[in-house]
């Protein structure tokens, strides 16, 4: 007969997935109400900010590596063709300036990008390369005009376009560099005593340039993050079971190998739950089938609330088969997540008008791994499955424990 046993799982601790990977509910839910907002914000909360951050900067990295070339290309080549023509910005100051505030992190950051690790800090560095190029600009600009070289403020115009569109710098980021460089420049000009009319023209220009540039980049934003948010809720429903909302068989399998990797890194126990209905067939043919996926759904909810912490798992294996997954959690714990399943699903009372012929309860076979052992998810869900059927042989409605092998 197989042991069934009380024991409670104990307090464990909680350690997050990426978001959108573990069980799905809370974050369907989220995707569903950040799509029902008439107008999107540029923030989303907590993890779904720093996922969409991640995919964002991945996205960018291509068009930002392409605009990086053409910046540092055009800082070097207008040096060069000048000196080679009209030799007016043949000034030592200004080739320092212009090469090592701005050519030389522009080129580092180039290279940055194309390492793992860099591309980690890739949106900071991106930050810190505008500022310094924004410094650089606006110090040439000052000096030059200062010192009687003039230099044209289209420049800073570029500047300001690599600011919203060109490097991926959010929002929230690009309008307060593009509004200091602007002011900075104005400012800085007039205690240097440049001709009021071309300053008064050059900052017109310059504050139209971000006024309409921040506009087009809020409007861009806010347009790829809902592009964001479509593409990660089409990608929660092809992870979903349509009936009961809980992970397909597909996605069980590729969280579960996850987690048990994690599992195995961390030198922590796991188990792994078989559960199946017992007379869920004959529910179905004598009750009909909306009551059979009314069944289903509610018992997927206990499923689902047996397996509410970040690394534990709940999935729906096909007909009437569930499966559960408790991270940090050995078989004794595994067995008391279990037993309260058990009784949850009796006393939803899904039974036939004469209950005492036919009643759905559940039969639950459970393996697990101590930590640090390697294993699949397909050797823990034969263990699991050979288990459960020595609970239905024994007559339904019971637990049993996986024999270790060996043993």
């Amino acid at each position: 007969m197989p042991a069934v046993t009380d024991a409670t799982p104990g307090a464990l601790p909680s350690l997050p997935p990426r978001f959108g990977e573990g069980n799905p509910g809370e974050y369907g839910g989220k995707l569903k109400r950040w799509l029902e907002r008439d107008s999107l914000s540029l923030r989303f909360d907590g993890a779904t900010e720093a996922e969409y951050l991640v995919d964002r900067t991945r996205s960018y990295l291509s068009l930002a590596r392409l605009s990086l070339a053409i910046a540092l290309a055009f800082f070097v080549g207008y040096l060069v063709a000048d000196a080679l023509s009209f030799r007016a910005y043949v000034h030592g100051w200004l080739w320092a300036t212009l090469l090592g505030l701005c050519a030389l992190p522009v080129a580092l950051l180039i290279g940055v990008s194309f390492l793992e690790a860099g591309r980690r800090h890739y949106p900071r560095l991106a930050v810190a390369v505008l500022v310094l190029n924004g410094t650089g600009l606006v110090g040439i600009s000052v000096y030059g005009n200062a010192t009687g070289v003039q230099t044209p403020y289209e420049i800073l115009i570029i500047h300001l376009l690599y600011d919203f569109f060109l490097i991926g710098v959010r929002f929230s980021i690009a309008l307060p560099l593009a509004l200091v460089a602007a002011t900075a420049y104005s400012v800085l000009n007039a205690m240097a005593g440049l001709d009021p009319h071309a300053l008064f023209e050059s900052s017109v220009f310059l504050f139209g340039t971000v006024l309409l540039g921040a506009m087009a980049c809020r409007l861009l934003e806010a347009t790829q993050r809902k592009g964001w948010l479509q593409a990660q809720a089409l990608r929660e429903m092809a992870r979903l079971d349509p009936v009961t909302g809980l992970l397909n068989n597909k996605a069980f399998y590729a969280r579960c190998e996850q987690v048990l990797r994690q599992a195995g890194r961390e030198d922590r126990p796991a188990a792994l739950a078989v559960i199946d209905l017992d007379k869920f067939k004959e529910f179905n043919d004598t009750q009909g089938h909306l009551a059979g996926d009314d069944c289903l759904r509610r018992i997927a909810d206990a499923v689902r609330d047996s397996a509410r912490r970040p690394l534990d798992l709940a999935a729906r294996l096909g007909g009437d088969e569930f499966a559960a997954v408790w991270f940090d959690t050995s078989d004794e714990e595994a067995c008391g997540y279990a037993e309260r399943l058990r009784v949850a699903v009796e006393r939803l009372g899904f039974a036939s008008a004469d209950a005492r012929h036919l009643r759905v309860t559940v039969s639950i076979g459970i393996a697990g791994i101590g930590g640090g052992e390697p294993c699949t998810p397909q050797r823990l869900v034969r263990e699991a499955d050979s288990a459960m059927y020595r609970a239905k042989q024994a007559g339904g409605n019971l637990i049993a424990v996986a024999t270790a092998p060996g043993a």
